[in-house]
């Protein structure tokens, strides 16, 4: 078992921590182990009442995908006009985990004083307890 952290402080003021812990056991072998510790979703409406929904949504959106945004993502395909969902968690050849995401999972934003649509592209991979529990920007990978 490892626990890493490095903390950062970042314009304005603010604190930053990147932390690491490897859960005891080993690794997650299969994409439903690690769909139970890591998201990167819109979760529905009625999840934990509501409050994950707005959680999500003041903490953990990031990026802006497509046009007028950015284009230069791995999941943004130029030749399809449009962005690719990953229906299943999966990890690549390079050892690198892709989580299950939907464009068609919307939700709307205030992005420079204007309503912006976005999708589960723009969601940045988070737990669901945490989140909850601290109701502030929690990134968390899965390696």
């Amino acid at each position: 078992m490892y626990i890493m952290h490095v903390t950062e402080f970042q314009k304005r003021g603010q604190t930053y921590a990147h932390n690491c812990f490897r859960e005891e056991g080993g690794d997650p072998v299969q994409n439903v182990d690690i769909d139970q510790f890591v998201r990167a979703d819109l979760p529905a409406s009625i999840e934990a009442e509501g409050r994950l929904r707005k959680a999500v949504l003041d903490h953990i959106i990031h990026g802006s995908c497509g046009p007028p945004f950015r284009t230069d993502l791995p999941y943004w395909d130029p030749e399809k006009k449009g962005v690719l969902s990953f229906s299943i968690t999966y990890c690549d050849d390079r050892g690198f985990v892709h989580l299950k995401r939907s464009s068609k999972n919307e939700a709307t934003i205030k992005y420079q004083g204007k309503d912006v649509p976005i999708n589960d592209l723009w969601v940045v991979s988070y737990n669901t307890a945490l989140l909850l529990k601290y109701d502030n920007h929690i990134y968390l990978c899965a390696y």
